[in-house]
Order: structure tokens, then sequence, then C-alpha cells
């Protein structure tokens, strides 16, 4: 027997508590036309259908056929299963064959240990394979995707296992060994390394501080540039603690003159200062300390003619060409009257609006 369109919508209809009227109402026609599609007199337009289909929460194909849609029955891989549900009973009984090959998703059991959170898996996989053996084994070199170094050590980091990391000497600088003995594609001291371990929120601190225990400056100094400019989600304050840690020691670590910057844009201001303060004792450059000024007064919504007037100056000299950028004739009137202006100032302002002769003349 055929599906009726007219008799689904009436049944719909009445389970709303709807009258035609009230349901004709609803889609702007009249009352005749609903009765007309119930008695199946006709049929609504194709336009209308998905009309009704939101007013009676139901999808086209119900209207169509009077049917639910059979729920989309997912199935998935052993490996998915063991490590979605973090189900180590399931992991053991694996095969060393059945895990080191992809399955349908082309995903191996290190892909979904990146997927989900499954502690208890991670751990059993690297008490029956440690990452030592991982290391020195062959079989990534068959092609066999069970072994991808890069992958192997970003769920050592993520999952904080770092007992298994140093049995592979990936903090090589903190050992002292060459990185050659063991290849460099198991060191950690990279880019991409850098970010997941500093970055990322399971990542703990023991694991982070170890991390940059073996930074030189210049990876300080990069690495908080590098992190304030993408906004990425680090605690800088820890990188900050422990380059005091570190200069507790021996005082040797000092952030570079665009690093200071960039924790003043950032609004790490106090950090800034004290990185301020380090870099004078260290005989280090400074950055410009009207800088930290402007950085201060915006994070207390300060007087904005003050921060103008900072930003024309350079440790307490008015710089002319930037006095003379500001075309605001009382501003610049009102600097001249209360700041000195170096007399190199001076010289080059003159020579700068002045033909050579009348300048050796003046002088």
């Amino acid at each position: 027997m055929a599906h009726s369109i007219g008799k689904t919508i009436a049944e719909l209809r009445k389970a709303k508590g709807w009258t035609q009227i009230e349901l004709a109402e609803k889609l702007n026609v009249s009352d005749k036309a609903v009765s007309k599609w119930e008695s199946e007199g006709g049929f609504p337009e194709i336009t209308q259908l998905p009309v009704l289909a939101k007013i009676f929460d139901v999808n086209i194909d119900y209207l169509m056929t009077g049917k639910e849609t059979e729920p989309e029955i997912i199935t998935m891989s052993k490996i998915e299963l063991c490590a979605k549900n973090d189900d180590v009973e399931l992991f053991e009984t694996l095969s060393y064959d059945y895990l080191k090959t992809a399955d349908e998703n082309g995903k191996t059991i290190l892909d979904y240990m990146l997927q989900y959170d499954c502690d208890k898996v991670v751990n059993a996989f690297f008490k029956k394979y440690p990452a030592k053996t991982i290391q020195q084994s062959n079989t990534h070199r068959a092609g066999a995707p069970l072994w991808y170094t890069e992958k192997v050590l970003k769920i050592l980091i993520i999952y904080n296992l770092t007992s298994e990391l140093l049995t592979i000497n990936a903090f090589t600088r903190i050992g002292g060994k060459q990185t050659i003995a063991t290849g460099w594609a198991w060191n950690i001291y990279t880019e991409k390394y850098r970010k997941l371990i500093l970055t990322n929120n399971k990542v703990n601190d023991k694991l982070k501080e170890l991390y940059l225990q073996s930074f030189n400056e210049f990876e300080f100094s990069s690495t908080i540039c590098e992190i304030i400019e993408k906004n990425e989600n680090a605690d800088i304050q820890f990188i900050w603690n422990m380059i005091c840690r570190i200069n507790q020691e021996k005082p040797k670590i000092k952030l570079s003159v665009k690093a200071i910057e960039y924790l003043l844009a950032g609004g790490y201001i106090e950090i800034a200062k004290q990185a301020q303060e380090l870099n004078k004792r260290l005989g280090a450059p400074t950055t410009n300390e009207e800088l930290m000024q402007i950085a201060v007064l915006k994070k207390k919504d300060g007087n904005e003619e003050k921060i103008k007037l900072l930003s024309i100056m350079h440790n307490g000299i008015v710089n002319i060409d930037k006095l003379l950028e500001q075309k605001d004739f009382k501003f610049i009137k009102k600097s001249l009257n209360e700041f000195p202006i170096h007399f190199i100032e001076n010289l080059t302002f003159i020579f700068s609006r002045m033909n050579g002769a009348h300048c050796f003349n003046l002088l």
C-alpha cells in the first residue's frame, strides 16, 4: 500500500494539538490547502516539504515514507575501541601483527592514543614495547606504520612519560651525548616539540622544567617572543620563574630587548620590569624606559597626552623627528618647554633643514 503524505501530515498535526487553520497560518497557506492535502486531494509543493519537516521536528524522509531513518551503525576497529575506552584488557589481546597494521581508517594504535585520553592503554603499550626498543627497532625502516618516531615522541610528551624520554636520550643536551648516536629524529629540541611541551596543558610542570633546563639565552628569548606573538597558550610566568631559578645558581640568562618589548606588548609588565632590571645588573642591553612607562599607563587606562609624550621620548630626551610627526602645535610647544632636547638632536634638526654652507658658518 502506497504511503500517504497527507495522512502523515494529519497525524503529525494532531500530535501537536493544532487545527488545520493553525497549521495553515504557520505555513502561510489557506486551511483549504491543508484540508486538501490531508484528504489526499493534492500534495504540498516541494518547497514546502523542508518547512513542514522543521515545523513537525522530523526529517523529509519521514514525511515521504512515514518511516524513521535507521540510525547509522558505527563500527570501530579493536585498536580504536581499546584506546577510546582505555581498555587494557582488550589491548592485551591484540597481537603485535595486529597492532602494527593500520585499520580501515588508515590509522594505527599511535593515532588513537593521540586522539583519545587513554593513560592506561598508553602505559600498557610502553610497558610491552619500551621506547628504547622502538628506537632500536628496524621495523619502521621496513615501512611498518607502528613505529613513527614523531608520533611516539608526541605520545611520550603528552602523557608525561619522562622516564621513557630519558631512556632514548631525547634530552640529549642535558645528558651531554651526541644525537648522532641515536639519530636526530629522537631529539625533542625542535620547534614543533617546543610548542607541544610548553603550550599543552596535559604536559606537567616537571617535564616542562626538565626541558627548559638546557635552554640557552637565545632560546629563552625566541620562545617568549614566539609564544606571545602567536598568542599561544603557555605559562609565561612559569618560563620566567625557570629563568630566575637558573640565574640563582649562576646569573647568565638574559632576555633580548625584543623579548622584553614582546612581554610589554603582551601585558606581562611585571615580568618585563624584572627582566629589564636583570639585564641592567648583567650589563646587557635594555629597552627604552618610556616603553615601560607607556605599558604601565595603558594597563591603568592612563592619561593619553602623557602616553603620547612618552612615545616621542627616548630615555628622557625628546626625539625631534617623532615630535614633529605629531603635527600638534600646542603639544609640540609644551613638549619643548618642559623637556630637554639633546644637542645631537639639535644638530640633526639644523642639518636637515639648512644647506651645508650655512651649517658650517653656523658652527
